[in-house]
């Protein structure tokens, strides 16, 4: 059975992939960041990795490059599935360091899928990626490895203040909502407790749960706390619970 490794600092983005994988016959195994990536990988070699790009400790650039100098790994298809993607230059970043696939979350599963089939059954016949405008020297890689960073740095921020905005105004909505709601129950409770009409509330057995100062006036008590120890029976308003009754009592 293929063996995948599947590389991510986001919990819920591993249990989407893995979940997605293993339907489709994959055995994966899961990483936090590069570091961790590596020492599995070189403990027990995947047919495939695919791993994101901005991660702790060693991300995604920075395991690409240490993977395609390893002798053990190199051979081994790797695929970035990042969804920081600014432009073109992260791609071609990215195939310079030796990649064989960059793929842009979110991508359908079809898709996806299709492409790394795509990607094993290349590498399975030995036609291996050469690497596009390979890095040159050390200097040169670190260049280019600072402003990829920043890059995604930056779109990172871009769409951290996107849901910060997003989240402000559905804060703003529920404080609205919240507003009315206060209102509305302000203008209930004083149009209950000013009514000329006598209100109230029982339980089915006669007990009051709640009545406004116009009943308590009516049936002669000084307060609600006087009134809620007596039943309305107590009071000549016996309840009638036959549906018949009561609509016959709105006829009278």
């Amino acid at each position: 059975m293929t063996r995948l490794l599947i590389v991510d600092d986001n919990p819920q983005s591993l249990y989407l992939l893995q979940t997605l994988l293993t339907a489709n016959g994959y055995t994966v195994e899961q990483a936090a960041n590069g570091a961790e990536a590596l020492a599995l990988a070189r403990h027990t070699p995947p047919d495939l990795i695919i791993s994101d790009i901005l991660m702790p400790v060693m991300d995604g650039f920075a395991l690409c490059r240490i993977w395609k100098e390893d002798a053990r790994l190199k051979r081994i298809p790797f695929v970035f599935y990042s969804a920081t993607y600014t432009d073109t230059r992260d791609e071609e970043f990215a195939f310079g360091l030796g990649a064989d696939r960059f793929i842009v979350k979110p991508a359908e599963p079809t898709t996806f899928l299709a492409l790394l089939r795509e990607t094993l059954a290349t590498h399975a016949a030995g036609n291996l990626t050469p690497p596009r405008e390979k890095v040159g020297s050390e200097a040169e890689y670190y260049q280019a490895y600072n402003a990829a960073l920043v890059r995604k740095l930056e779109s990172k921020m871009q769409q951290a203040e996107a849901a910060n905005r997003a989240l402000e105004l559905d804060i703003a909505e529920r404080r609205r909502v919240e507003a009315a709601l206060r209102e509305s129950e302000e203008r209930f409770h004083s149009l209950y407790e000013n009514s000329t009409v006598g209100l109230y509330r029982t339980t089915p057995d006669g007990r009051i749960l709640l009545a406004n100062p116009t009943l308590v006036k009516m049936l002669g008590f000084s307060s609600f706390e006087e009134l809620a120890q007596r039943k309305l029976e107590q009071e000549g308003y016996e309840p009638d619970y036959s549906r018949s009754a009561f609509l016959e009592r709105i006829e009278r």
